[in-house]
């Protein structure tokens, strides 16, 4: 079945996967006796439309069944320059240690 126009697929070009795969994925989502907690940390600037944070907060430890902290805001900038100074000195430091490229390219932040 092709996509729609204006849907994400029809606009950019993905392989899929299988349902074993995002099963996998899914399941690094959870909490283990490791994970116990989620922290959630806003990045950037929010429209008046969004969810507020502590509504997302609430949501999220139902979704994932597990205490939520809600960290400090960041502001992108002080982001860019933090992931940017550590590519720059090629040290693993904590924060290029959760910094990947996603399947399409994109910038991730992973925090576990």
């Amino acid at each position: 079945q092709r996509p729609e126009e204006g849907d994400w697929l029809d606009e950019h070009r993905q392989s899929g996967q299988s349902f074993a795969a995002f099963a996998r994925k899914t399941n690094a989502s959870r909490p283990t006796a490791r994970r116990t907690k989620l922290l959630l940390v806003p990045v950037g600037t929010f429209p008046s439309s969004a969810l507020d944070v502590h509504t997302v907060a609430r949501i999220a430890a139902a979704f994932f069944d597990c205490p939520v902290i809600l960290a400090k805001p960041l502001s992108i900038g002080s982001l860019k320059a933090k992931f940017n100074a550590a590519k720059a000195s090629g040290a693993k430091t904590k924060a290029s240690k959760f910094h990947r490229k996603g399947d399409e390219g994109q910038d991730q932040l992973h925090a576990g």
